[in-house]
């Protein structure tokens, strides 16, 4: 892990080392302050075995060292929020469960990194984002909960959780991803599959969610989607289950009302869509036009529409006032 987490410095030598800076070895190229005397009060400290860094008005959450197995990251440090630091719990093996409470505003990258016996985590809703590769290869984690206000979604987040099968996700707006982002790289293949719950908070599922990479042997184990009741979901972003080829039925809610090009293009095991209004919608494309509403309220008719006669185009439907 380098020395990400090294974020202070005690220069005492003739090099007159800055913070940031890659000379030198690149001893300081981490740190966020390097200070000149002894004297100079470090910003680390530790509370119930957890260690914090202050820098002004910043605060970071930099590591565990207490004993416990199943975390409930405090609610604040002093009274501040705080930012989950790079590479915090890296490889702590011990940890099986952690719920990130409203103190944390964001999780930084490679956070829970290769945490192999982590199986559940907790995202309270004060968390905005998660950073790239947070849960990398985190083989146990079966269970993950995100809350409403997520709002990006880092490349690799949930690369190579092979053992993932819940997914509640509860996100408000999050931001589109790329069509090559690993997010769910391997998601859910060792185990029963991968079940997700979208909830009542999310207005649009962002594009390319579950489709992270363009290899189907590596796409995620998605066998169920189902949405919360009282879902007031409107759109489904271009590719969001693009490949989901484990994906046997859907039922879309009565709210929805765009579904984004290739959303379930190469979901060759999609049987059955089951629109809750299937009346009204229109193909936006070079071929578009109305689709007979009989044909969207035979989910097996409709499903074909989505998989491959109409998939390459954006759906819309009128909505009244």
């Amino acid at each position: 892990m380098n020395c990400y987490k090294l974020v202070e410095v005690y220069d005492f030598s003739a090099l007159e080392l800055y913070a940031g800076e890659t000379e030198h070895g690149y001893a300081a190229y981490y740190a966020h302050n390097v200070y000149r005397t002894a004297e100079a009060e470090s910003g680390l400290k530790e509370e119930n075995g957890y260690l914090f860094y202050k820098d002004g008005s910043a605060v970071y959450l930099m590591s565990y060292t207490g004993e416990e197995t199943q975390l409930t990251l405090p609610d604040s440090y002093r009274g501040s929020s705080y930012v989950i630091y790079a590479y915090a719990f890296a490889e702590n093996t011990a940890i099986t469960k952690a719920t990130i409470s409203g103190g944390a505003v964001s999780v930084g990258a490679n956070a829970f990194y290769m945490c192999t016996g982590l199986t559940e985590i907790v995202l309270a809703d004060s968390v905005s984002s998660i950073g790239a590769a947070v849960f990398y290869r985190c083989t146990a984690l079966v269970k993950v909960s995100i809350g409403s206000g997520v709002t990006s979604i880092g490349a690799y987040a949930f690369y190579g959780c092979t053992a993932l099968e819940e997914f509640a996700y509860d996100a408000a707006s999050c931001a589109d991803l790329s069509a090559y982002n690993y997010v769910f790289y391997e998601a859910g293949r060792n185990g029963a599959g991968l079940s997700v719950t979208i909830g009542t908070n999310v207005a649009r599922i962002p594009n390319y969610l579950f489709h992270p990479c363009s290899d189907s042997y590596y796409m995620p184990r998605l066998v169920h989607v189902q949405f919360a009741q009282g879902s007031t979901c409107e759109q489904i972003g271009d590719g969001a289950f693009y490949g989901c080829t484990g994906l046997t039925e859907i039922t879309l809610p009565a709210g929805i009302a765009q579904i984004g090009y290739d959303a379930f293009r190469g979901c060759t095991g999609l049987e059955r869509v089951t629109f809750a209004q299937p009346e009204g919608w229109t193909v936006i494309g070079e071929e578009g036009g109305a689709l007979p509403a009989p044909d969207l309220s035979d989910p097996a008719a409709a499903a074909g529409y989505l998989t491959e006669t109409y998939c390459a185009y954006t759906w819309r439907r009128e909505v009244e006032g």
